[in-house]
This record gives C-alpha cells, sequence and structure tokens, in this order.
C-alpha cells in the first residue's frame, strides 16, 4: 500500500524547533515522521477521550433527565401572564 503524503508548513519558535530536532535525532526518525506519530497519538487520545466524554454525558442524561422545554420562552410567557393579571386589578 503507498502513503500519500500532503506538504505543509509550519512555523516554529527557535526553541521549538531545536526540541523538534533533537527529539526526531533522539528518537532515529525524520522530522516528518516524528511529527506524524506525535498528531496520530494527539489524535487517537483525544478521540477517545471524546467517545469517554459522549458516554459520561449519555449516562449523566439517562440518571438526571433532559428538559426539552424552551426555558426562556416559558419564563417570558409566565412573566407576561403575572403582568396580564397585575393589570387586570387595576382595571
Amino acid at each position: 500500500m503507498l502513503l500519500t503524503y500532503e506538504r505543509v508548513q509550519v512555523l516554529l519558535e527557535p526553541r521549538q524547533h531545536a526540541a523538534l530536532m533533537l527529539a526526531a535525532k533522539r528518537a532515529k526518525k525524520s522530522v516528518s515522521e516524528l511529527v506524524r506519530d506525535v498528531m496520530e497519538q494527539y489524535f487517537t487520545e483525544n478521540d477517545e477521550m471524546l467517545e469517554a466524554l459522549e458516554i459520561l454525558s449519555s449516562q449523566i442524561q439517562a440518571k438526571q433527565g433532559v428538559y426539552h422545554g424552551d426555558p426562556v420562552n416559558e419564563a417570558r410567557a409566565e412573566r407576561e401572564a403575572r403582568m396580564d393579571e397585575v393589570l387586570k386589578q387595576w382595571e
């Protein structure tokens, strides 16, 4: 299977560049390979974290319930109804 790559340009601070070059040398990898590996690990970890958050969210919703109403409009309607009641008393 032939892998294809996209060329990107990244601007780094001098200290970041030096750290990246040193890390690649220590890992005995090219800078590109190291960056790909780090990105893959980052995305994998974040996918796992997002999945865990979705599971937790659904468990909380199942336990606590979810309100499907429109609280803002309901509060407005309640306020208007109360104002109408007060105004009727003054008539």
